[in-house]
């Protein structure tokens, strides 16, 4: 039998919930069979993810701040995850469509992922239910966000990200950014572009945010 990750079990579960809680509101089936299943664990041991110190982190923000998207493509996927806190395929995963930028904000409502073939794909949901959110661009990526959105009226799909008109797998996100990481002098074991996310968590944590508004 096959050994899943937590992380893996975790989507398929979600997925297998919203498709039932589905059949249910329209009368499909009468009760959701999950109700009575509890998720399986998985034997996998679980990856250590470290977000970035404030100082590596100011390091790394600087100089995509510096870059041009000449220069690197995808440095906004990168500051997007850094100050707003998205997972890797939810950035990847935005459209024009998904963008107000009168009223600065985001709705995240889909995610590129891979299916069992390891083909990438773009879902039409979040990873979980509470996934499905609308955000505040934050003004500090404000014009990056900006820049995306205009760049997006020229891809396919209006996608604010993509690799030749096809969707960006994360593996090369993280590839891109760990020879960057180590360029900059500041790499350590562990940190990938999931650390982005626990890094902007970390500064909400460290600058008093309650941890169930976070």
């Amino acid at each position: 039998a096959e050994i899943y990750a937590e992380s893996s079990i975790d989507k398929f579960y979600a997925e297998i919930n919203q498709a039932l809680k589905y059949a249910k509101r329209k009368k499909i089936i009468d009760y959701n069979l999950l109700e009575d299943i509890i998720k399986p664990k998985s034997k996998i041991p679980e990856k250590e993810i470290i977000p970035l110190t404030t100082k590596k982190q100011k390091i790394l923000s600087d100089y995509l701040f510096s870059l041009t998207l000449e220069e690197y493509k995808y440095k906004n996927v990168l500051l997007i995850q850094l100050y707003m806190g998205l997972r890797i395929g939810e950035a990847l995963g935005w459209k024009n469509e998904d963008i107000d930028l009168k009223n600065k904000t985001m709705h995240i409502q889909r995610t590129v992922t891979e299916n069992r073939k390891k083909e990438v794909i773009l879902g039409e949901m979040t990873k979980t239910e509470a996934g499905n959110r609308v955000l505040p661009i934050p003004n500090i990526i404000y014009e990056y966000v900006k820049e995306q959105v205009e760049l997006s009226k020229s891809h396919k799909d209006n996608l604010l990200f993509v690799n030749n008109d096809k969707l960006v797998r994360h593996s090369s996100i993280n590839d891109q950014l760990k020879r960057r990481l180590i360029n900059l002098d500041i790499y350590e074991k562990g940190l990938s572009t999931h650390s982005l996310r626990h890094t902007y968590a970390t500064r909400c944590i460290e600058g008093g945010m309650p941890a169930i508004v976070l």
